[in-house]
């Protein structure tokens, strides 16, 4: 008479094997890597004060989507977004504490779905883009200082 493995035992091993395989694939990314939405929220809740996703019902019987993120430094709304597929892939650009400063990230979140397509896993990538948003803003000033030079001069 042979032995059959406990399947918690095989899904356990798969899990362990996912996980590693999240590792690695993770590992080899430029951005900071988060394995699902509700871990990423844990790290960041107290650098946010609410969070909020909601539906809206249209004029014409269609209902939107609402996703919400306040920040917690400023009182303000650092991203509002509102789709009709919620299941779609979204991304949005907020300034997270990182080693005591506040610095620009873009988020961006990707469902995982399973052959249904009902959605089994949110993953999110954190990419540091302060850097990006500070030249921006320098090269917006400069242009404001060029044509204020250029209507003086005219």
């Amino acid at each position: 008479m042979g032995c059959t493995p406990h399947p918690r035992g095989t899904a356990q091993t798969r899990h362990r094997h996912r996980g590693e395989q999240r590792q690695q694939i993770h590992g080899a990314l430029p951005q900071t890597a988060v394995s699902d939405l509700v871990h990423f929220l844990e790290n960041h809740a107290q650098q946010l004060v609410s969070i909020d996703f909601f539906t809206v019902p249209t004029l014409r019987f269609q209902v939107l989507y609402v996703f919400l993120v306040l920040a917690h430094d400023r009182r303000r709304i650092l991203h509002f977004n509102v789709t009709a597929h919620p299941t779609a892939e979204f991304e949005q650009e907020l300034r997270l504490l990182k080693d005591g400063e506040y610095r620009w990230q873009l988020i961006q979140y990707n469902p995982l779905k399973d052959e249904s397509g009902d959605i089994v896993h949110w993953n999110a990538t954190a990419t540091d883009i302060d850097d990006q948003k500070r030249t921006e803003e320098r090269l917006r000033n400069e242009n404001l200082v060029l044509r204020e030079q250029i209507d003086r001069d005219s």
